[in-house]
């Protein structure tokens, strides 16, 4: 049997302290849980599935957002979006996370260092506002 716990935290203010605070109670919980579970119909970015994929947290994702065609198949179980009402399916893709939930944590794991880094982003950010800074309009 699976327990589900919804992730509801939300911070008092964005002082560096309590967004600190924010982090550390987040990271808390992804590291208490066994397996991560995204089943929505649509996604942006997705960055609570991101944070527990950083966290090395078995995921079970519905195929939408970053996770239709940007994160490999062999960091996620992949969730046919159009079958996420259906209980069975969506069981088995639980149980087979768990069943491969090393694998599936360590590729998660070094896949989101690989691409995620913070000062890769830097540079592309950077790199994204010279490059607008010197289009004419």
């Amino acid at each position: 049997d699976f327990t589900f716990k919804q992730l509801d935290i939300k911070p008092l203010s964005l002082t560096e302290e309590h967004l600190n605070e924010f982090t550390r109670k987040k990271q808390e919980i992804y590291n208490s849980a066994d397996i991560f579970l995204q089943i929505s119909n649509s996604e942006g970015n997705a960055y609570a599935t991101l944070d527990a994929l950083a966290c090395g947290l078995p995921i079970v994702a519905s195929n939408v957002g970053l996770f239709y065609k940007d994160v490999p198949e062999d960091c996620f179980v992949k969730l046919d979006w159009q079958r996420n009402n259906d209980e069975e399916y969506v069981r088995s893709k639980l149980l087979y996370a768990w069943e491969n939930r090393e694998t599936l944590s360590k590729n998660a794991r070094n896949w989101y260092l690989k691409n995620y880094r913070y000062d890769d982003w830097l540079v592309k950010i950077r790199d994204l506002v010279d490059n607008f800074s010197n289009t004419k309009l």
